[in-house]
């Protein structure tokens, strides 16, 4: 069984808007947590 390949323009336009949508919430949520790092400490860590 064989599917015809098309990609539609739109299919793009929502994969895009899906994946700015997550960076932009995950940003939102991780904002406070990663600003709260002191940087200087963390590069002195050894892990």
């Amino acid at each position: 069984m064989t599917f015809r390949l098309k990609v539609e323009p739109f299919s793009c336009l929502m994969a895009f808007c899906c994946t700015v949508l997550f960076v932009l919430i995950v940003n939102f949520f991780m904002r406070r947590r990663i600003a709260s790092i002191d940087m200087a400490e963390s590069l002195k860590a050894v892990e």
